[in-house]
């Protein structure tokens, strides 16, 4: 996601947007329900509106603006969904349950306020896999979107891009290639191309490899040139891009974890956006963590990398392990250029990273889980946080609790974020999607939400 920056870093380590509405809101949905399209989760308790005549604040703090509202269609199960910018407009993915045959991948285009400037529509047949949406940029972009998917059409598997209008117009597929399965990350480049990270699939004596590849797309889709092989072991969990002024595209992923070893770690590479050439070797930006690491998230602040991930500690055979959600900042060739800094504690499983450039700083989105008492009748609690850090990943407020559910039967994941600077900062708006099925009844289906974040100018 490009990095967009607005007015300049103030003091007290807090986020300096300007002056705009000041709205807190419970972070709970206590109904157990999917609400109607378009209908509240939560209700807001709204404070009065700044006036945009006023001077911007010394510093302000993110909060929710208003509720969260729900989406997708409540009646059909969805989840998995990816959100980008352009412009005034947001465009959401998601995976949609079908009746019968496969999932299909459904949009929606929304206001920088979030609300619907369209009904879903399907832009991604025959899909076992998620989507992946990015704003086109450059002088060859075409003002719209990106986007890439898996789809196996009489269960030939491929993977595919589409180009997508500002008015939600899908253009004809182009296939990539059959020998790969889910597309991880999608950015858009300068000069209005792509590049994707995706899961390589190689079926060697009827058993099936996996390694993450990294493809460069013109403007139109179209790969440019042979994809470059990432990994050559890899449980494949995951892949991130972001590309630094530099030139260079970053991606972090996954490697280890598999053929009975317990050790994974996150590994980056660069290389150059222009030739596709690997800049150096990949570089270790984990050491060895047990058990399997999540997908991990990167993005370029300024001229600095930020690195997100989930590292799941040791615990006995009859216990239930922690997993801990770190940042750390990376050097240009992609190494440690410090500790990692621990955003979740014990008794945690985090998970769920996503990381988005904003201000100066970046928004990481993730999950919290805890197992609670078994005796109250309640077996766990899930959340879902954005954190707002600096540059050097220290935190610069509280984390905001964007979802809360609490109770037996349980599904919120994969949050993931977008930030919308605004030409003067004074309307900067932070989205923020994630899927979620009631815990109260695990017969209901799960829908995808949508919560805006907005400066609360009386905070300082």
């Amino acid at each position: 996601m490009r990095s967009l920056t607005f007015a300049s870093l103030l003091a007290l380590a807090v986020v300096p947007f300007a002056a705009c509405d000041s709205r807190a809101v419970s972070n709970n949905n206590d109904s157990g329900t999917a609400p109607s399209d378009g209908a509240p989760v939560a209700d807001a308790l709204v404070a009065p509106d700044s006036s945009p005549d006023a001077a911007p604040p010394a510093a302000c703090r993110l909060l929710p603006r208003g509720p969260a509202t729900t989406i997708s269609d409540p009646a059909a199960s969805a989840s998995t969904p990816s959100i980008a910018h352009q412009g005034s407009r947001l465009a959401v993915t998601w995976l949609r349950s079908a009746p019968t045959g496969h999932p299909v991948v459904r949009m929606r285009l929304l206001d920088r306020d979030g609300a619907p400037q369209s009904s879903e529509t399907t832009v991604g047949p025959d899909s076992h896999a998620w989507a992946e949406i990015a704003a086109a940029s450059g002088s060859g972009g075409s003002g719209g979107f990106g986007m890439c998917f898996h789809t196996d059409p009489q269960y030939q598997s491929r993977l595919a891009f589409r180009l997508i209008n500002s008015g939600g117009q899908a253009q004809q597929w182009r296939e990539l290639s059959p020998d790969y399965g889910t597309c991880y990350s999608l950015i858009s480049l300068p000069d209005g191309g792509w590049a994707l990270g995706a899961r390589h699939v190689e079926s060697v004596q009827s058993k099936a490899t996996y390694r993450v590849d990294l493809l460069r797309l013109d403007h139109d889709g179209a790969v440019i040139d042979k994809p470059l092989a990432l990994s050559t072991r890899s449980l494949s969990h995951g892949a991130s891009l972001t590309y630094h002024p530099s030139g260079a595209i970053y991606v972090a992923y996954t490697v280890g974890g598999d053929e009975g070893n317990s050790d994974s770690r996150v590994m980056v590479q660069r290389v150059s956006a222009s030739s596709g050439a690997p800049l150096g070797e990949p570089v270790a930006a984990t050491s060895g963590i047990h058990g399997v690491a999540s997908a991990p998230a990167i993005v370029a602040v300024d001229k600095q990398l930020l690195l997100a991930y989930a590292e799941e500690r040791e615990a006995p055979a009859d216990a239930r392990a922690d997993r801990t959600v770190y940042v750390v900042r990376l050097d240009e060739r992609g190494a440690p250029a410090g500790s990692a800094l621990p955003l979740t504690g014990e008794g945690v499983r985090g998970g769920y990273v996503a990381l988005a450039a904003a201000g100066g700083g970046a928004l990481l989105s993730f999950t919290e889980e805890r197992e609670l008492d078994a005796d109250s009748g309640t077996i766990n609690s899930l959340e879902v946080k954005v954190a707002h850090l600096d540059a050097s990943g220290q935190r610069r407020q509280d984390d905001i609790t964007i979802a809360q559910e609490t109770a037996q039967y349980l599904t919120i994941g994969r949050p993931q974020l977008s930030y919308l600077p605004g030409v003067d900062a004074q309307d900067a708006r932070v989205a923020v999607v994630w899927h979620q099925r009631p815990g109260k009844d695990i017969n209901a289906q799960r829908a995808v939400h949508l919560r805006m974040l907005g400066c609360d100018a009386t905070t300082k």
